[in-house]
């Protein structure tokens, strides 16, 4: 909702849409920094995408940042078949969401939801 009007779909975001979290993994770089990247899912598919829906900032399918090393530390090497998973550099990119949830199956198989907002970096607790 406060992203700038534009940028996300510049990014390959769309706005009050739902992406999962498939998994986050942390990778060494090769400065020594350590960097996580954040997996997403889109609910809708590449069947209903366009060019310009899929992930294409740092670390997306036609990302640079993607070295040797990092797609090795990962397992991972880009190729047509995996752009169907949007790829997303760490955790500072949770400032295009406003809310996360975690869904949780139980024997019954209700549902159970658990929300939670996601705080700008302003409002992130400092050590003091």
């Amino acid at each position: 909702r406060d992203a700038p009007k534009g940028i996300l779909p510049k990014v390959g975001l769309k706005n009050c849409h739902s992406y999962s979290v498939i998994d986050v993994r942390e990778v060494l770089l090769e400065s020594g920094d350590l960097e996580y990247l954040v997996f997403l899912r889109n609910p809708a598919g590449n069947f209903y995408m366009k060019e310009h829906e899929v992930w294409n900032g740092d670390y997306g399918p036609k990302s640079g940042l993607w070295t040797p090393k990092i797609r090795k530390q990962l397992g991972y090497f880009v190729t047509e078949e995996q752009m169907k998973k949007a790829k997303m550099k760490g955790l500072a990119q949770l400032r295009n969401f406003e809310e996360a949830g975690v869904k949780k199956m139980r024997l019954a198989k209700r549902k159970k939801r658990a929300p939670s907002k996601l705080l700008s970096s302003e409002h992130q607790p400092t050590e003091g």
